[in-house]
């Protein structure tokens, strides 16, 4: 993770050096990146029905310890400087210990955000007067208006 600091702009957090090596670990350097970490599609992943990953294979073939290794690599992205992936991280890891295709795809379609968006950073800026109380607004749809009744 990297924090960096001015006088203007305050603390900024990111982490593009492990989202380009995460990247590059599973040969999506050149991937064009996408809008969104998820989309409507993957509101309902089939889960029983969809092909499983196999347990072994290859150095380029999907298996469940890449699928598992990838997941947890989202999930430390998500926690520490990108809660806009929290939901589409939580959708994949739903079946790590039995992952299927569509929750490899899923975590590639994380990962392609990611490539996209990889130079946003948390920025945290102070307050100009010292003891004044730094106040915290956030506003997010996290699943992305996946129910379409209501929005």
């Amino acid at each position: 993770m990297r924090i960096t600091y001015d006088d203007a702009d305050g603390y900024n957090l990111d982490q593009e050096v492990l989202i380009q090596e995460m990247l590059n670990a599973h040969s999506m350097e050149h991937a064009h990146g996408v809008r969104t970490p998820i989309g409507p599609e993957w509101n309902e992943l089939r889960g029983a029905e969809c092909e499983k990953l196999p347990v072994t294979g290859g150095a380029e073939v999907a298996t469940v310890k890449r699928f598992q290794s990838l997941v947890g690599s989202l999930m430390w992205v998500s926690r520490c400087t990108r809660p806009d992936i929290a939901f589409a991280v939580h959708k994949a890891s739903r079946r790590t210990h039995d992952p299927t295709v569509d929750d490899w795809k899923l975590a590639k379609t994380v990962l392609r955000y990611l490539g996209g968006t990889k130079e946003s950073r948390l920025r945290m800026r102070g307050n100009k007067k010292a003891g004044e109380l730094l106040e915290v607004v956030a506003y997010s749809d996290v699943d992305f208006a996946a129910d379409k009744e209501d929005r």
